[in-house]
């Protein structure tokens, strides 16, 4: 049973970290390196993303740069970022390409807000998903006499605890994002 719960917490310390990466690509008011660098290029034969080919760094208030080790490349990923309909337009300047990060108007604030909605859904769909198998595991331990039914019981608890804690804290990611949106 403590292998099973054990597993399950993993997996939503799992979900939330995927959480947290995946909202840190929709963009709120800041710059971040983390809206750009995902984002792939044809390179050498294959699609690598830009922060494999590249440093990113931020100039604040709403400036993303990126230098690339190889500059031959430099109009080909200004192209991919153009293309990736992220709302930049970048402008090569030297050997660097500068992504000026637009004021966020109402109605894009209001699109970002869905998305993030959207993605912590999906997070909240795979938790219930995760909790669920874990406790099928737990029916087929009992089913199977390698745990009591008590103890079977008490498992359900500890994963349920679990999810309420993992739903908290999904909620607090929301919130974070919500208000660095709405800045």
């Amino acid at each position: 049973m403590e292998q099973i719960i054990k597993q399950f917490e993993s997996r939503v310390q799992g979900v939330l970290g995927a959480l947290r990466e995946e909202l840190s690509s929709i963009r709120g008011n800041r710059p971040s390196p983390a809206l750009v660098e995902d984002v792939k290029i044809e390179y050498f034969g294959s699609q690598v993303p830009i922060k494999q080919i590249g440093a990113i760094s931020v100039v604040p208030p709403r400036e993303i740069v990126i230098s690339l080790w190889d500059p031959s490349n430099i109009e080909q990923v200004a192209k991919a970022i153009l293309d990736a309909k992220r709302g930049f337009n970048p402008s090569v300047r030297g050997q660097s390409i500068y992504v000026t990060l637009p004021q966020l108007n109402q109605e894009r604030r209001e699109e970002l807000l869905k998305l993030a909605k959207q993605v912590v859904e999906k997070y909240r769909i795979e938790l219930r998903n995760f909790r669920n198998d874990a406790n099928k595991q737990l029916d087929n331990a009992e089913t199977s006499k390698e745990i009591s039914e008590d103890m079977q019981a008490k498992g359900r608890k500890r994963i349920q605890d679990a999810v309420d804690r993992g739903n908290k804290d999904i909620e607090e990611i929301l919130k974070k994002k919500e208000q660095e949106i709405s800045e």
